[in-house]
């Protein structure tokens, strides 16, 4: 299976460091979605910006159970992700198993 990753960036234009955590909001066990967040909580320093990976690897075929996570800012808002998706196979089909091309010429 494939992974799909997105990178979700955070700025802070303020002249404090500002503190943030995600947190799991769907009712799903955390071992049954095929998600990763890294890094959970940080800290942002002043006028920076900083950058969580989040990660979909699914180990079989099927749909993501609704999933939802909440960007809690300390001291600030919330905001609210939903997630959904569905683990399929590649989209690649080949009309034969086996396939002969011949000599081929291969140059950079």
């Amino acid at each position: 299976m494939l992974q799909f990753f997105w990178n979700i960036s955070k700025v802070n234009l303020s002249e404090h460091f500002v503190e943030y955590a995600w947190e799991k909001k769907s009712s799903e066990s955390r071992s049954k979605v095929p998600i990763t967040i890294d890094p959970m909580t940080a800290i942002i320093p002043a006028n920076e910006r900083l950058s969580t990976v989040m990660c979909f690897s699914p180990q079989k075929l099927g749909e993501l159970p609704q999933t939802s996570y909440a960007l809690k800012i300390s001291h600030g808002e919330t905001y609210n992700i939903e997630l959904s998706g569905q683990a399929v196979n590649p989209g690649v089909d080949f009309s034969f198993m086996k396939k002969n091309f011949g000599p081929t010429f291969i140059h950079s």
